[in-house]
């Protein structure tokens, strides 16, 4: 019963659920996934990354270049290519858990799947989306903490939305131990952004006390081993631009490079008192072309800039906008022209309010090996059996192995604290 339970629920699963099917919906549903270019290529190993160090720039007038100086006749600037390197694939799971009893509930088996299916691949889609696509932009961080009580065992952090009840967390707790607080999301106040926290998976068992003493405003919240291992955690774009994040980049300093230096403006400041969100954002898309020789078309913000730039577009007329669009799976977008050129502005609601990035995605690609897999075991079976005393259930593990690079710094840019939206 059980054995043919299972091989049904395999063959059901390969039929209806290919892992394809899920990569596209993963990607259709996600703004940077769907931009940006891949190379499904890297099956693992060291990727290396090669960088512009200098070029070639030798040059004179009235007479030939490189006879100046002891070595003369040869010193001549040679194109110099600095390489950095990636040690192994970052690595994103996911997992879906099915109940043997569930399934048996609709009369037949495949008519369960299909009634169950629809709902929980929309579900884990989403989530894997957000996931993955905010490991990828801002960090691997989930959120910030800005309040937390130890008495209480809750925290206040900046997006509730961003978590689940039941949801398994890592706070990276500054306070004086730099320990790790592990602990499960018990409850959700959308309305004062209040997290209360359990240190069992099973919530129902009573209030069971977390640790926050160590816990600080501003500490961070990660999903599961980000905190405990954050070199397992994928280079998002913001520890790629941004000089505060990230001093390095593939293990060569940015410093050292003009290439490996996005332009930064770290410190925007108030952008809606004085209506200079789209000022601030010409500026530097500018500057990224000046300086960096890029040609950049977005700038990825988060709702709230994108908020404030329609604000000032509807009010100042030196700002001309065409049709802006709306994603069904999320984020929006408007491409604006100014006096300073045009670009395309994007609202994701993966990003942090204080930070935005101007992409040239010609810039930017993902090395994978192969996009999101669904783990099969050596039998090819593409499940897991758990027997519990309650009845059986299968466990479905997807994988992303990969790592995001951006190879030309120089051509991007990224804004920094901004405020006042």
């Amino acid at each position: 019963m059980v054995a043919s339970t299972t091989a049904t629920f395999d063959s059901l699963l390969k039929e209806y659920l290919p892992y394809d099917l899920l990569v596209e919906e993963v990607i259709k549903r996600d703004f940077l996934l769907s931009n940006v270019k891949k190379d499904n290529s890297w099956k693992g190993g060291d990727l290396k990354v090669p960088f512009v160090g200098n070029s070639a720039s030798s040059m004179a007038f009235g007479k030939l270049p490189g006879f100046t100086g002891s070595a003369a006749g040869t010193n001549i600037v040679e194109d110099n290519y600095v390489v950095g390197s990636i040690s192994a694939q970052k690595e994103l799971w996911g997992s879906m858990i099915f109940n043997d009893r569930d399934l048996s509930a609709h009369g037949s088996l495949e008519q369960s799947f299909l009634k169950i299916l629809p709902d929980r691949i929309n579900a884990f889609t989403a989530a894997m989306r957000d996931s993955l696509s905010g490991c990828l932009l801002t960090g691997g961080h989930i959120d910030t903490i800005t309040d937390q009580s130890d008495a209480s065992d809750t925290i206040t952090v900046n997006r509730p939305e961003r978590f689940q009840i039941g949801q398994l967390i890592e706070i990276q707790a500054d306070g004086g131990s730099d320990a790790v607080v592990s602990a499960y999301v018990k409850t959700i106040n959308m309305t004062t952004k209040v997290l209360s926290l359990d240190a069992n998976f099973a919530l129902d068992d009573g209030d069971n006390s977390v640790d926050l003493s160590n816990v600080e405003i501003g500490d961070k919240v990660f999903h599961e081993n980000g905190a405990t291992d954050n070199t397992s955690v994928f280079s998002s774009l913001a520890s790629q631009l941004m000089a505060a994040e990230s001093a390095t980049i593939f293990g060569q300093t940015k410093a050292n490079y003009p290439h490996l230096q996005a332009y930064e403006n770290a410190s925007v400041g108030d952008v809606a008192s004085g209506n200079t969100a789209l000022s601030e954002i010409l500026d530097a898309m500018t500057q990224v072309r000046r300086i960096g020789k890029g040609d950049p078309t977005d700038c990825v913000m988060s709702y709230e800039l994108y908020s404030q730039c329609l604000k000032e577009l509807n009010t100042d007329v030196q700002y001309q906008s065409e049709a802006g669009k709306a994603s069904r799976y999320g984020w929006s977008e408007i491409s604006v022209g100014g006096p300073k050129g045009s670009i395309k502005l994007v609202a994701v609601p993966e990003m942090d309010k204080d930070k935005a990035f101007i992409i040239d995605w010609n810039a930017v690609k993902l090395h994978s090996n192969g996009m999101i897999e669904r783990r099969s075991a050596p039998d090819g079976k593409q499940f897991y059996e758990v027997r519990n005393q309650t009845g059986y259930q299968y466990i479905v593990d997807h994988r992303f192995f990969g790592e995001l690079v951006v190879s030309k710094p120089s051509h991007c840019g990224a804004l920094s604290g901004i405020s006042g939206i």
